[in-house]
């Protein structure tokens, strides 16, 4: 699912580039670091993102300041990299941003929802299936369909395995 955190920008996909190459940690977190513009912003969430998956202790490191980060994007890819890193604090962060006052924090909500595919989120995109802003609004209905599709494929997947248990139980 993509949506807030896109970027198109070349520079974004060197970020991703390089942190995909050398999943290191202490590079993504410098660049997070890095100044308040709006590109930079975007390159900053991309170093954060190209980790996604680590769960060292550094990278964890990384991930919680990028989820405390002023900028939506970043805070939004630090707060889904600790969601799959196992750390709990990602998750709360997530209903954090859904209660923000901010609209981009909000949309930035649930576009981590979507992108976690949680179905403990559903509750929480109710409500902003109504924000009086329409970014929140469309990309909450996008994370409802992902986690729909994935609690689908995952009821799908235990129907075969059963189905297959079963038949090898009449042979």
């Amino acid at each position: 699912m993509t949506g807030v955190q896109t970027c198109a920008l070349p520079i974004c996909k060197v970020a991703l580039l390089i942190g995909h190459e050398t999943r290191n940690p202490q590079w993504a977190d410098i660049a997070a670091r890095g100044s308040s513009s709006v590109d930079d912003a975007r390159v900053r969430a991309s170093a954060i993102e190209s980790l996604w998956g680590l769960t060292t202790p550094a990278a964890k490191d990384a991930f919680r300041r990028a989820a405390r980060d002023t900028r939506h994007r970043v805070a939004g890819a630090g707060a889904v990299a600790l969601f799959i890193a196992g750390d709990p604090e990602g998750m709360s962060a997530i209903f954090a941003f859904a209660r923000s006052e901010q609209p981009e924090f909000r949309a930035t909500a649930a576009w981590a929802m979507g992108q976690t595919a949680n179905p403990s989120f559903l509750p929480a995109l109710g409500p902003l299936l109504k924000d009086p802003e329409q970014s929140p609004r469309t990309l909450a209905v996008k994370s409802m369909v992902a986690i729909r599709t994935r609690m689908k494929k995952v009821r799908e997947a235990g129907s075969i395995a059963r189905s297959e248990e079963h038949t090898s139980e009449l042979q």
